[in-house]
């Protein structure tokens, strides 16, 4: 240490001691400078001196050294010691699926909020760890409707991460609200990762082009003197219950539904579901206002 300190000063020109003495005088002169008040100051006793080599801080100025334009600097700017740190980087966003003509896979925003937060949060908690042999807890809801969706949490084994229910709503609607915020009830899900740990969630199955996103459907009933057998189909609405709201709507209505079936499938039109009922003749007063407040559309059984 003190080799490197004599050798610093070595480049003093001139020598701020007698500049007379070679040989081991010299370097005696120069430890006898070092212990100056000219060469060093004390900071704390228990620390011992602190070596100056002479250059103030308008000197290191007036050459650039430590300024903010020197990005490649890895020396501390001298007037940021002891300030304010930097500002914390901004959270992570959720990376978007999006839909759209190449890719028609989206769900109704507050069906699918429904999963999230009312089922998949709170039973994900509950359970606490990850699936058996798993980096993930997955979960699929409305499978085999448009708008079945998995819902997963993704972290690695052995990390020691337990699931907070509150965190978990709070990104899953960060994900479902921060994409595809050109509508307000169409979304196509997306991830994000909250440090070690990735929350998820997408539409499994392709259904009918977007279009303008507006719910449609028709009816049609043959009546005889007994009975009459409508059949409905739609589009945008219906999308996850196999068309439970449907039946249970005109079953409320004292019509004595009979023989009902229900699938989802395309047609040429582009329809998403068709569903038959039988019903006592003359229910139109029964099945139009059921489809219509499902679906918030117009229709008219002929």
């Amino acid at each position: 240490m003190v080799a490197g300190i004599i050798a610093t000063y070595l480049n003093y020109d001139p020598p701020p001691w007698d500049g007379t003495k070679t040989g081991k005088a010299r370097v005696q002169a120069i430890k006898d400078y070092i212990v100056t008040d000219a060469s060093s100051w004390v900071r704390k006793v228990e620390t011992g001196r602190v070596i100056w080599n002479g250059a103030t801080k308008a000197d290191h100025a007036s050459v650039g050294a430590n300024s903010r334009e020197v990005s490649n600097s890895k020396s501390k700017r001298q007037d940021n010691c002891g300030g304010i740190p930097p500002p914390p980087p901004p959270p992570a966003r959720p990376t978007c699926n999006g839909y759209g003509p190449d890719n028609n896979k989206y769900a109704d925003r507050a069906r699918t909020l429904s999963k999230l937060v009312d089922t998949f949060c709170p039973d994900a908690t509950a359970q606490g760890g990850l699936d058996a042999n798993s980096g993930s807890i997955l979960r699929t809801y409305n499978k085999d409707t448009p708008e079945q969706i998995d819902v997963a949490m993704d972290w690695t084994p052995g990390l020691g991460f337990k699931p907070d229910e509150q965190k978990c709503k709070d990104i899953m609607i960060e994900i479902t609200d921060s994409c595809d915020t050109n509508s307000g009830q169409w979304k196509g899900g997306g991830e994000k990762m909250d440090g070690e740990v990735k929350y998820r969630w997408n539409v499994v199955n392709t259904r009918s082009s977007f279009d303008d996103g507006k719910a449609w459907g028709g009816c049609e009933g043959g009546a005889d003197w007994f009975s009459t057998k409508y059949t409905i189909w739609g589009s945008k609405f219906a999308g996850d219950d196999f068309g439970k709201a449907i039946i249970d709507g005109i079953s409320g209505e004292g019509v004595s539904p009979t023989d009902w079936e229900f699938h989802y499938g395309g047609a040429d039109d582009h329809r998403e579901w068709t569903a038959s009922v039988n019903t006592i003749a003359g229910a139109e007063y029964a099945v139009e206002p059921v489809v219509e407040g499902l679906g918030g559309i117009d229709i008219e059984c002929k």
